[in-house]
């Protein structure tokens, strides 16, 4: 859906636990993260949600959003946002909200894996899940750290580096993701060896 269609009144899209996309992410995060509902699913292109699971000792590297707001809501684990420099305890129930350009870092400080619920409009946060990470199914092991998932690791600190200076409009949202992306693998940072 282009940002100049209406929305479609009377929709509704209910996702299951292990249904639609998942994505090993690599280090520092080491878990997966899970886009649930997106405007690929739900024909809406203002906002976008899922899950992001960090593996004990993980964290999601600080990094802001231009032009995204975001919402994180910690549903298992104990950790720690680092906020603007100000850290605060991540305990289930805790609810962050994160607008334009505010800096923040995940960290999981637990012995158990750390979940976020998310929430970004725009819409664009799924893209670039998709883009540093790989394929999984939920019966998946965690992937072993060949050389090709470090390659995505640097690819990922690439992408996190430029991700607020990335504008992302309600209407194209993908197409700045793959401009990211280019730029990423035209700089030479990274390859796309799976």
């Amino acid at each position: 859906m282009s940002g100049t269609e209406p929305a479609r009144r009377g929709r509704a899209v209910v996702m299951q636990p292990g249904e639609g996309p998942s994505f090993w992410q690599p280090v520092p995060a080491s878990g997966h993260a899970d886009p649930k509902l997106f405007p690929a699913n739900t024909g809406f292109d203002a906002l976008s949600m899922g899950y992001q699971t960090v593996a004990p000792g993980g964290r999601v590297r600080a990094h802001s959003h231009a032009d995204q707001v975001e919402l994180q809501i910690c549903f298992r684990g104990e950790g720690r946002a680092m906020v603007d420099g100000a850290a605060h305890a991540l305990v289930p129930g805790t609810a962050c909200f994160l607008g334009y350009d505010v800096k923040h870092e995940i960290v999981n400080e637990g012995a158990d894996e750390l979940v976020m619920l998310w929430v970004i409009a725009p819409a664009g946060l799924e893209d670039f899940f998709r883009t540093i990470g790989r394929p999984r199914a939920c019966t998946d092991a965690r992937p072993s750290s060949r050389a090709s998932w470090r390659r995505r690791a640097a690819m990922s600190a690439s992408l996190w580096a430029t991700w607020d200076r990335v504008i992302f409009s309600a209407c194209a949202p993908r197409i700045c993701m793959a401009s990211l992306v280019s730029r990423s693998r035209n700089d030479g940072s990274s390859s796309s060896g799976r």
